[in-house]
């Protein structure tokens, strides 16, 4: 195996996705965007056994002059690897790639796996951590098996939103991301979000004009008035749409706005042959509120799981000293209280 690393402008990057079904999280557009949100540098490594290349975005961040970590950017990117991935091939790519990114200055990297274009169980069990617990809905099948799958009270109150004048529509306009964030940053501070998801206008203005062939925004609007809006990744290669973010304005919680819209994105993306709706899981895979409301539209609960490599054992223990051991990796950027990183 032969490796590289190399930054968003390389072709190599773009050149080794596309001959494999991928997701967005894979592309260097996400990582670029992800940077925006969060500190260090988006890079991939580039994998190359001969007969194909593999990329693997990450993100570097700094620890000294001469040492580094790296972890996917946020979401599900793991690796475009194809579905023939086995554990045979993984602790192969497990041993010449940390030997690599130890001669490189590396520390240790964390990877999020991807729920279905990552053969999770073909990893060794000694390099994964199951995190939880993540919702597929699967859009092969028929129209009204979907329906009968969504649980009645998500139903009875898409009904009543309807009856109240509730109207979900499409729009990709600078207006239509406006009036998105607005209401994004005032869910933002209901919920007492994470300063991670506190994102700017620059990134809404990234998604707008860079990823526009890749995000649909839908707006839930009632009376002329924005009352929640909600947006999807598309990856037309795998079948796969990805529910991103989703935001509902204070004065029209009681709407629920959220359900109608995933309503009407599980009918346009059947209608555009897309085969998978990733609904995600609850915050930290957790399996709380917000995996329940997911959960009611039908979705198959599959596992959520990370890798986990420490790649120079004796510059991670010395980092780590005086750490308690917990179930944050690595365990050397353990903020205030743990949570998953």
């Amino acid at each position: 195996m032969k490796f590289s690393m190399v930054d968003v402008s390389s072709a190599h990057w773009r050149d080794a996705t596309s001959l494999i079904p991928h997701d967005v999280y894979q592309l260097p557009e996400w990582s670029e965007l992800d940077s925006l949100a969060g500190s260090g540098s988006p890079r991939a490594i580039i994998v190359d056994d001969g007969t194909r290349s593999t990329a693997i975005p990450v993100v570097v961040r700094r620890i000294s002059d001469t040492l580094w970590d790296a972890s996917s950017p946020y979401g599900y990117p793991g690796f475009a690897a194809g579905h023939g991935f086995t554990a045979k091939m993984a602790r192969e790519l497990v041993l010449h790639l940390s030997e690599f990114l130890r001669t490189m200055g590396c520390v240790s990297l964390f990877l999020r796996l991807h729920p279905t274009l990552n053969n999770a169980s073909a990893w060794p069990d000694e390099f994964t951590r199951l995190v939880g617990k993540t919702l597929i809905l699967d859009l092969t099948v028929s129209i009204d098996e979907i329906q009968s799958s969504i649980r009645k009270g998500h139903k009875s109150d898409i009904k009543r939103a309807v009856r109240e004048g509730l109207e979900v529509v499409e729009d990709s306009s600078e207006e239509a991301y406006r009036e998105f964030q607005r209401i994004y940053e005032q869910t933002m501070r209901r919920v007492d979000a994470a300063d991670y998801y506190q994102f700017d206008r620059d990134y809404f203005n990234y998604l707008r004009i860079n990823m526009r062939s890749m995000v649909r925004l839908y707006l839930a609007v009632q009376d002329h008035d924005v009352a929640g809006g909600a947006l999807f990744l598309e990856a037309p290669s795998s079948g796969i749409v990805q529910y991103h973010l989703s935001a509902t304005a204070d004065r029209h919680l009681g709407l629920q706005p959220s359900k109608s819209i995933i309503h009407r994105a599980i009918h346009d993306s059947r209608d555009r042959d897309f085969s998978l709706l990733h609904l995600g899981g609850g915050l930290g895979g957790n399996s709380d509120s917000l995996y329940n409301f997911k959960k009611g539209f039908g979705a198959t609960p599959v596992d959520y799981r990370t890798v986990q490599l420490i790649t120079n054992a004796d510059a991670y223990h010395e980092l780590s000293a005086g750490t308690p051991a917990g179930s944050y990796f690595p365990t050397y950027r353990m903020p205030s209280q743990d949570s998953e990183s």
